[in-house]
């Protein structure tokens, strides 16, 4: 399991589920036990246990991002996670990204917006051109894209889709992320969606993307209106 670093590789298997109170994540009330969320740790004393097989193997601070992807069986309320310690996680010491202010989505395409009065998000997406880019290859298999060997999207098949910009608007700032924040990930879908945590001033931008053994979460965050870190959930 690789450790979280600026670009992060987590692998899950991948069912999206309509969950957002941080309270019961994993209650096992929903009859499916698989989950594919990006929570962050939230508790009073300032940190939460991680526990493998009832024994603490380490403790993550408040505002950590983990990926749940999974409830651990029999264990009502307590989640499988990969982080910097991967384990097993109360819900009660996690917060679900997607359980902050929405940021409203203008439009169903691969290119959207999404806004409200103090906020505009735009990602533009576009076919993926292969003569614009370099590309290596091992038989059919694409093995990296522009020097970069950790793409998502395609499961080795050629990209159909990319990213071509991502920009935030604040009342005060606009941003333009860099192209190494989105450059590796590909046939983006339409199930995005943006968060804000106003009181942080941390933006989540969550997509949901690929098909079948392409799939993968990802998630943009932004601190005080500057690109911090991506973080992605592979399928299968």
């Amino acid at each position: 399991m690789k450790k979280f670093i600026p670009i992060l590789t987590i692998t899950a298997s991948l069912l999206m589920l309509n969950i957002s109170h941080a309270s019961t994540i994993c209650d096992q009330k929903n009859g499916e036990d698989r989950i594919a969320a990006f929570a962050v740790v939230k508790t009073s004393d300032g940190y939460v246990n991680v526990r493998q097989d009832n024994k603490i193997i380490g403790k993550l601070p408040n505002g950590e991002v983990v990926f749940i992807f999974e409830e651990v069986m029999d264990k009502p309320r307590w989640c499988n996670v990969d982080s910097p310690i991967s384990g097993q996680i109360h819900d009660s010491g996690l917060k679900l990204t997607s359980s902050f202010t929405n940021i409203p989505r203008l439009g169903d395409d691969y290119s959207a917006e999404f806004a409200n009065k103090d906020i505009r998000v735009s990602l533009k997406a576009a076919p993926f051109q292969p003569n614009k880019h370099k590309i290596v290859k091992n038989g059919w298999q694409v093995i990296s894209i522009d020097g970069r060997k950790d793409i998502y999207g395609g499961d080795g098949d050629m990209p159909q889709f990319e990213y071509t910009a991502i920009e935030v608007k604040f009342a005060d700032k606009t941003v333009k992320l860099p192209k190494y924040a989105y450059q590796n990930l590909f046939n983006g879908d339409s199930a995005t969606s943006v968060n804000y945590d106003q009181k942080n001033d941390i933006l989540y931008i969550h997509m949901s993307n690929g098909d079948g053994a392409g799939s993968y979460e990802a998630l943009l965050v932004l601190k005080n209106k500057k690109f911090y870190k991506q973080y992605v959930g592979l399928g299968f």
